[in-house]
């Protein structure tokens, strides 16, 4: 019934259980898409609470890391979508 247009998992553990069998590194593979479940593009980034639970430089760097993901996953929501065959 419900069919997204993509899948962002926010933090590893929700990478794991949507996608990934083994363990997904939140570091080395973010922002990177696949394939998800029917066909839909699933990438992943940090989770929110893990970039609030960080001080000073190390929380500017890890927003400023995780910004380019989210631009992407917007991009995508914004692509124009071909009409499916009637």
């Amino acid at each position: 019934m419900i069919r997204p247009r993509v899948i962002l998992a926010l933090g590893a553990p929700a990478a794991n259980d949507v996608q990934w069998g083994e363990r997904f590194s939140i570091t080395k593979q973010r922002g990177q898409w696949f394939e998800g479940p029917l066909g839909i593009p699933i990438t992943a980034t940090f989770h929110p609470a893990y970039i609030l639970r960080q001080t000073g430089g190390a929380m500017t760097e890890v927003k400023r890391s995780s910004t380019p993901d989210l631009k992407a996953v917007r991009e995508k929501v914004d692509a124009p979508v071909a009409e499916p065959p009637r």
